[in-house]
């Protein structure tokens, strides 16, 4: 019986691994903190010259291989010089999520170009385009799952063949995105985005077994306020992100409050901003997300945990995982005499 059921298992996660890849993906509870994941129209879209990201996921902690996602994404303000008030930006990520009995692994490497426009003369709205080209990989380790003909008198024998048939362990793809976003500031106390994206608008196609299967469009909504209140040291900057892909559809929100104990100096610079700030997100009706991050003279430190709740709950004990992204963006504390720095964005 212990047989059978280690056969069947075998044979459901390289179908499940088939489909899943093709209609689901990894989306970081710290979504702000992973800007290229979710609008290829956020690169350059910040307060510097330069911005590096450094992701790390752990996800369902109860099973023996947790599911791990690392991503590191650098994008930059390019050509200022274009226009009055408008530039390029230019972005790369990376990110490789793997985990599961069977070693899926899935591997993707983008090159984001963008263009910002001001709206208006005194630099209140604006609106981006982006465009994301990229390589992607879903690769799975056969060798590592069990199958019927290893099965011999003296019990499981991992050397003998597998005589299964199937059409690649590793699939290479081109994957294209874009998206809008729109920025406004009203130069005082608020601070207002609002992006839509489209991922693989190309569907490639791909399968393990020969399948005429193909990587869903997924789209994203997402937006983010930042509202500075009476007292400027005090913050509450709400999010959301809303991302839907064939049948599957997720929603992330939740909100900082962030206590500024240093704004820096705003035209020369010379002084280093300082921040903290505590925030709670909720998973749909699946989770409940904690998080704490620093800021500090550009430099970034956010951690949060995963806490599952509900029917989820059952099955993984409500362990679902910690979250952790290191950041730096350099030119961040110029100031506003310093024509290559906006202040207009997040």
């Amino acid at each position: 019986m212990r047989k059978i059921g280690l056969i069947f298992l075998s044979v459901l996660l390289v179908l499940l691994a088939d489909s899943l890849f093709a209609q689901s993906e990894v989306v970081f509870s710290q979504y702000m903190n992973a800007p290229l994941q979710i609008n290829p129209a956020n690169a350059g879209l910040f307060n510097g010259r330069v911005r590096l990201l450094g992701n790390y996921k752990r996800q369902w902690e109860s099973i023996d291989n947790p599911f791990q996602t690392i991503a590191a994404s650098a994008d930059m303000q390019v050509a200022r010089e274009l226009s009055p008030g408008d530039f390029l930006g230019l972005g790369f990520d990376l990110l490789q999520d793997k985990g599961g009995a069977g070693g899926f692994q899935s591997t993707n490497v983008n090159l984001t170009l963008s263009y910002t426009k001001t709206m208006d003369p005194y630099d209140e709205h604006f609106v981006s385009l982006g465009l994301q080209v990229g390589y992607g990989q879903r690769s799975i380790a056969l060798s590592a799952l069990r199958w019927g003909n290893q099965w011999a008198d003296i019990g499981f024998d991992p050397t003998l063949p597998s005589q299964e048939q199937f059409v690649d362990e590793a699939i290479n793809f081109l994957d294209i995105s874009g998206g809008v976003n729109y920025i406004f500031n009203n130069q005082k106390n608020i601070k207002l985005s609002l992006g839509v994206a489209s991922y693989h608008l190309n569907e490639p196609s791909y399968s393990f077994l020969d399948a005429d299967n193909v990587l869903n469009q997924r789209l994203v909504v997402n937006g983010m306020l930042r509202l500075q209140m009476s007292d400027p040291k005090f913050v509450l900057v709400p999010s959301f992100v809303y991302f839907t892909q064939q049948n599957m559809t997720s929603i992330k929100y939740g909100i900082d409050f962030e206590y500024v104990f240093n704004a820096g100096s705003r035209f020369t610079g010379m002084v280093q901003p300082t921040s903290l700030a505590l925030g709670v997100y909720q998973i749909f009706s699946n989770g409940i997300t904690p998080m704490l991050s620093i800021q500090k003279s550009g430099f970034l430190l956010a951690i949060s945990y995963d806490i599952n709740i509900g029917s989820v709950s059952r099955i993984n004990e409500g362990l679902g995982g910690p979250e952790f992204t290191v950041g730096y963006r350099i030119g961040s504390m110029n100031g506003r005499n310093d024509k290559n720095v906006t202040n207009s964005f997040f």
